[in-house]
């Protein structure tokens, strides 16, 4: 059951680092916080129920969770310094695909934060794997496929104003000709003198 219970665990947090959320607005990263934890608590009920012995997972979600609801950089670093000595195996890959939710980072504090993981991880290895078993290059795929699918739009997007603007312009052209002609053709014809009339 050990063995089911870290597989859920790590699927969702796969699933978690694919980049598919990218929320702005502190609201927002409490929701989705709020929704993991409610997941995370049936994950762990579910598993201890039918005999799971693996508490060292029960803070796994839970963790990511405040994390992702935290808006103070400090007290996300404090946040993410103890969740590397729970799992010594959470790498600065994984640290960025989390981050990358919080889309109201900016690059300097997102910097700040996963340089928190220099500072004494780097030589332990994990009792237990559970990061290990998530390649880091497969989380940020997913923030790359997301970026570069919004690049790739940007550029259909300014093709496709360029070119409702040239078609706007021919329109324009062609609407500006026909009321041309159009105010020519009933433009009044000058009244012509009529034949002299005599005395």
């Amino acid at each position: 059951m050990e063995a089911l219970h870290l597989h859920l665990v790590k699927e969702y947090i796969i699933q978690l680092s694919k980049g598919r959320l990218v929320l702005k607005t502190a609201e927002q990263q409490q929701q989705l916080a709020g929704y993991i934890l409610a997941n995370a608590d049936t994950i762990q009920h579910f598993c201890t129920q039918h005999g799971s012995p693996a508490t060292w997972l029960q803070p796994a979600l839970p963790t990511l969770a405040e994390i992702i609801r935290l808006q103070d950089p400090s007290a996300i670093k404090i946040e993410v310094a103890t969740y590397a000595t729970c799992y010594p195996d959470f790498s600065k890959g994984h640290l960025s695909a989390i981050l990358a939710i919080k889309g109201n980072l900016s690059n300097s504090e997102v910097k700040r934060i996963r340089s928190i993981l220099d500072v004494s991880m780097g030589a332990q290895e994990p009792s237990r794997p559970l990061f290990s078993l998530i390649k880091p290059r497969a989380a940020v795929s997913g923030i790359q496929q997301w970026w570069n699918g919004r690049q790739n739009w940007k550029r259909k997007k300014e093709k496709m104003s360029s070119r409702l603007a040239g078609a706007f312009r021919v329109l324009w052209r062609a609407v500006s000709t026909a009321s041309v002609r159009r105010h020519i053709q009933v433009a009044p014809r000058p009244l012509q003198a009529g034949p002299a009339m005599g005395p």
